[in-house]
């Protein structure tokens, strides 16, 4: 019996972005889908450097931050709460390197449904840059979601800029809410 505690980033699965060759033209490019460990000093401590680095933006970087070292702090157990990141790296994942995160979010599991808390591109490369080296960043992470909780509604509170992406990657409106709702088979 195995009851080895795991105190690192785990892959989830492998996500695709467009990646720019230079000459401004994009391909397809993997790149990880971890899931952290709110446990981990190396996570804690990447997390916090991604949120310190993208801050002077106001991201939601620092929200998932702040959310992931309540945990970190209390020693508690996360059920509920998720913390992701996508990432350039292949492996080595107990030890995440903050340059190499694309992205990050935090998510509420229930029962029927996902609540998408928060959702941070990087700065450098969203949608509001004349060039950007990745694109389709924020679309690779909706797309992860849907793969690992294919049986779950989405819901998420967007922001104004926000919506018509979110409209894009499938998602309808219901108040001030959206949501995704899974085809059921």
């Amino acid at each position: 019996m195995n009851n080895s505690i795991n105190f690192k980033g785990t892959f989830v699965r492998p996500a695709t972005v467009k990646l720019s060759d230079n000459l401004n033209l994009y391909k397809n490019h993997n790149i990880s889908m971890v899931e952290l460990n709110p446990h981990s000093d190396n996570d804690m401590m990447a997390l916090n450097a991604v949120a310190y680095s993208w801050d002077h933006r106001q991201t939601f970087a620092d929200d998932i931050a702040s959310n992931m070292a309540d945990y970190y702090i209390e020693n508690r157990p996360c059920y509920q709460k998720k913390f992701y990141v996508l990432t350039e790296q292949k492996q080595d994942f107990d030890d995440l390197d903050a340059m190499d995160i694309l992205a990050t979010a935090q998510v509420s599991k229930y029962n029927e449904t996902v609540m998408l808390d928060f959702l941070q591109v990087d700065p450098d490369y969203t949608m509001n840059r004349a060039f950007s080296r990745y694109k389709k960043i924020g679309t690779a992470f909706i797309n992860s979601l849907k793969a690992i909780f294919p049986d779950k509604e989405i819901i998420l509170k967007p922001v104004e800029s926000a919506i018509e992406f979110y409209r894009t990657n499938g998602f309808e409106e219901f108040g001030r809410m959206m949501r995704f709702c899974p085809i059921k088979k």
